[in-house]
């Protein structure tokens, strides 16, 4: 179907942009410009402060009166990542001119953004509220968590707007947990997102490479041992994470339940393989990344469509068989993307590096590398189990309905 709505961070697809596969660099260009107009624009026309809603696109519109603190944080991130792939890109004397307008826009995008961010700030915790609402006034939840997909955009505000660090704890709070591996045998220590979701830790890769902190070396490997773990044991088409259902739907509750928090597990989701989520991580496992999608692709391919591979499935007869532009963005940017290195050039033309990694240096984990080997991509089930053609068969164990384990 069209699509109708996104949402600010769905914008990071600018990450890498210049040069692109298949597109000339004066047609990046343009399309770069074209989209630092239209968010301009919706900043002025839609915004709350400088921070964007959730929105309709035919016709461009507000879908909701909420504006997230995590959408923006990313969108800013992104368009950081932007400008310094336009900064380090090869350009001629007129693409040079045209680089140099669109990033002064996207600087003053961002200038644009500081008011609402402080306005965000909660004045007693010291920490983001998620949400305001832009009638109302209402604030809901709390950026409590490091463990988070936006964790590297909240420390680049923390870095890019010297006003939050006097009103802010710098600091989220983290969570560390052991997960046990599905023969038994070994407990790997994880530091984990609340709902033990893939998405929630490997996307901040497609900005900023996490891997430059040791600390968070090691519980990425960690974390992407255990998901595919997990995965094979279950013989899941990807990792587990949060996407559409096959019975359709989104749903964001997902994640492999030794990695979740436990005020997480009730209504958890935990038998779902998300492609993408495994694209994701790519810098952490190419080889292994690259395996698991291939057997994913040979031995599934009801799973892959004109756009690249479907939300998830748990097999070849059930299958969200819908596109995500961000799925499909995240596994080109996970794999072939450069979002990364551009930000790092953002930061360092702009003295931001050391302050940015300090930020990451100062989480002390105390994580061991585990030595238990990525699993090999296992044989994945043609069909699914009757009881799943049925809504009222989705499973929140990582078990078919009525068995155990």
């Amino acid at each position: 179907g069209a699509v109708t709505c996104t949402q600010p961070a769905r914008t990071d697809i600018i990450n890498g942009a210049i040069p692109a596969a298949g597109v000339s660099t004066d047609t990046a260009l343009a399309e770069l410009d074209t989209v630092m107009d239209n968010l301009m624009a919706a900043q002025t026309t839609l915004g709350w402060n400088g921070l964007l809603p959730f929105m309709k696109v035919q016709p461009l519109a507000k879908a909701t009166n909420r504006i997230g603190l995590i959408d923006n944080a990313n969108l800013s991130q992104s368009i950081a990542a932007m400008i310094g792939g336009l900064e380090r890109a090869t350009l001629n004397a007129a693409q040079q001119a045209a680089a140099l307008d669109i990033i002064a826009h996207a600087e003053t995008y961002l200038d644009n953004q500081l008011a609402g961010y402080l306005m965000l700030v909660h004045p007693v915790l010291a920490q983001f509220w998620a949400s305001v609402d832009s009638v109302n006034g209402a604030f809901q939840g709390m950026i409590d968590r490091f463990a988070v997909e936006s964790r590297g955009a909240v420390l680049f505000l923390f870095t890019l707007y010297p006003e939050l660090s006097t009103l802010m704890a710098k600091k989220l709070p983290v969570v560390i947990q052991n997960y046990e591996t599905q023969d038994g045998s070994t407990n790997i220590g994880n530091l984990i997102p609340f709902h033990g979701s893939a998405f929630q830790m490997f996307w901040p890769l497609l900005r900023n490479d996490e891997r430059v902190d040791a600390e968070m070396r090691t519980a990425l490997h960690n974390f992407f041992v255990s998901q595919a773990d997990y995965a094979a044991h279950l013989k899941l088409p990807g990792f587990v994470s949060a996407t559409q259902l096959p019975s359709d739907g989104y749903f964001g509750d997902v994640g492999v339940p030794g990695l979740a928090e436990p005020e997480a597990l009730e209504n958890l989701l935990t038998d779902l393989g998300s492609p993408s989520a495994l694209a994701a991580a790519y810098r952490i496992a190419p080889f292994e990344v690259l395996t698991w999608l291939h057997a994913i692709e040979t031995q599934l391919p009801a799973l892959k469509g004109k756009y690249g591979f479907f939300a998830s499935a748990r097999s070849m007869t059930e299958v969200a068989d819908r596109f995500f532009a961000i799925d499909i963005g995240a596994t080109v940017l996970g794999i072939q993307g450069k979002g990364p290195e551009d930000f790092e050039e953002f930061l360092r033309r702009r003295g931001l590096e050391a302050a940015y990694y300090n930020l990451y240096d100062s989480y002390v984990l105390d994580l061991t590398r585990t030595s238990v080997p990525i699993p090999n991509p296992p044989t994945f089930p043609t069909q699914s189990l009757a009881v799943f053609d049925h809504i009222a068969g989705e499973s929140t164990t990582g078990f078919p309905p009525g068995s155990t384990p």
